[in-house]
C-alpha cells in the first residue's frame, strides 16, 4: 500500500495526489490548491487554538475527514502502540507523529511532499525527528520518496545563522574522556 503525506511547504505542488492515502496536517486544509484535495485523514498535535488549526478542524469535521490526535474530541493516536511496535518515542511535530504511524501499518511505499521544514528555526527543529522515522522506515524496507524540496537543508543562504544553530566549540578535555 501506498501514502502520500502532506505538509504545507511548496514542494506540495509536485504532488501528483495518485496514493491509497493521503495525510496531512489540519492546517493542510485552509491552504488554497491543497484545501480541495481528497484527504483520508488529517493530523494534529498541537493547540487547537494553533493558527490554521481552529479553521481546519472545523473543515475537516464538515468534510467528515478522520481526525487523529492526542486529544480527547478526535479519533486517538495510538501512541503506546506506536512506540511499543517502533520502539522510540522520537516525536516533536506532527510530521513525525504521522511518520511513525505509517510505519506502525506497515506501508511499503511513503510519499513526502511538502515537507520542506523551514526557513523559520521552528520548523528546522523538527528535521532530526523526521529524518530519524525516514531512517526507520528504510530500515524496514519502506521505500520513501520526498518531493524535490522536502526536507532542505539551505535556508538564508549567506545570512548568519541564529544563535541557536551556530557551532558548539568543542571540548578537548571532554572529548578525551570519552
Amino acid at each position: 500500500m501506498r501514502i502520500t503525506i502532506v505538509g504545507r511547504g511548496p514542494s506540495w505542488k509536485e504532488c501528483s495526489f495518485e496514493t491509497d492515502e493521503l495525510w496531512g496536517t489540519v492546517t493542510c486544509l485552509v491552504v488554497p490548491g491543497l484545501a480541495d484535495k481528497k484527504f483520508t485523514k488529517v493530523f494534529y498535535f498541537d493547540d487547537a487554538n494553533a493558527p490554521g488549526n481552529k479553521e481546519g478542524l472545523v473543515i475537516a469535521k464538515e468534510r467528515g475527514i478522520p481526525i487523529y490526535s492526542l486529544q480527547d474530541d478526535t479519533e486517538r493516536y495510538p501512541l503506546r502502540d506506536v512506540i511499543r511496535d517502533c520502539k522510540s518515542s522520537c516525536f516533536l511535530n506532527s510530521i513525525s507523529y504521522m511518520l511513525a504511524y505509517a510505519i506502525h501499518l506497515k506501508y511499503d511505499k511513503i510519499f513526502l511532499y511538502g515537507i520542506d521544514q523551514g526557513p523559520s528555526w521552528e520548523l528546522q527543529q523538527g528535521k532530526p525527528h523526521i529524518c530519524f522515522w525516514l531512517g526507520l522506515a528504510l530500515g524496514r524496507d519502506i521505500e520513501v520518496i520526498m518531493g524535490r524540496g522536502s526536507l532542505r537543508w539551505a535556508y538564508n543562504i549567506g545570512e548568519k545563522p541564529p544563535s541557536e544553530a551556530e557551532a558548539v566549540e568543542v571540548c578537548e578535555v571532554l572529548c578525551a574522556s570519552v
